[in-house]
């Protein structure tokens, strides 16, 4: 066995030494004793931990090709029915990333960005002052665990999830569409993309949830949702498929 080969099963599919053998381990016994002996919600500790993380970068600057790698969204979005007057949830906005093309788009104040993190909704918001768009044009709330309580007195036409739900497994998941069918109105629909199968050796590496079509279409169900994989042109959004959900 080459020095090379040894080196690369080392680093595993994460592509790092430090992160496979050091930094995700911590991260797991962390996670273990929150969950197991604190008996403490799961989407709570990955918002404290991804709020430990971000300190680092929070004020670094967005950079173009980052913002510009969301610039396909809106095409997607109008070319299936997204109108001005619809009331649109991006859940797990982050940076605020897809709002920057979809706030201007809405009639102001029917944009609302939901994500774990206050401090990257924060970094996303200096972001669109920095753009133009302020912060009396959209909403924002913050998800502190998986009963999704700021949620649930909203009600949206169009729910957009962008790489977010492999962060949680089925059990959160299924929360998590539960909660979207109760604040979706009559004739909305969800809109949610997903790592595609190649992915999913990195996935599980990272202590992610990869899944099927077939899965997450049963989880869909389950929630009360039909569920078909989009087939729009260029909606691939890189290395994920999209799932199209309506009642």
């Amino acid at each position: 066995m080459s020095i090379q080969s040894i080196v690369g099963h080392l680093r595993g599919p994460t592509k790092s030494i430090s992160y496979q053998w050091v930094k995700r381990p911590m991260l797991l016994i962390r996670q273990w004793c929150w969950t197991k002996l604190l008996r403490r919600d799961r989407i709570e500790f990955l918002a404290k931990n991804t709020a430990r993380a971000d300190q680092a970068v929070m004020e670094q600057p967005l950079t173009a090709a980052y913002l510009e790698s969301n610039t396909r969204v809106l095409p997607y979005l109008i070319a299936n029915g997204l109108k001005p007057n619809d009331r649109f949830l991006d859940y797990g906005c982050a940076f605020l990333r897809t709002g920057l093309y979809v706030i201007p788009h809405l009639e102001d104040g029917l944009y609302c960005g939901a994500d774990i993190s206050m401090g990257r909704i924060e970094r996303g918001a200096r972001m669109l002052e920095e753009h133009g768009i302020s912060r009396d044009r959209y909403s924002v709330v913050v998800i502190e665990d998986s009963k999704f309580r700021p949620l649930q007195n909203l009600k949206f036409d169009w729910i957009f999830s962008n790489s977010v739900i492999h962060f949680m497994d089925d059990d959160e998941l299924s929360r998590c569409l539960a909660t979207f069918n109760a604040i979706l109105s009559k004739g909305g629909q969800v809109h949610v993309t997903f790592p595609r199968q190649e992915q999913d050796a990195l996935l599980t590496a990272k202590g992610q949830f990869p899944r099927t079509a077939e899965r997450l279409i049963s989880l869909a169900a389950n929630a009360g949702f039909r569920t078909t994989l989009d087939t729009y042109k260029g909606s691939n959004f890189g290395d994920h498929h999209i799932a199209v959900m309506t009642r």
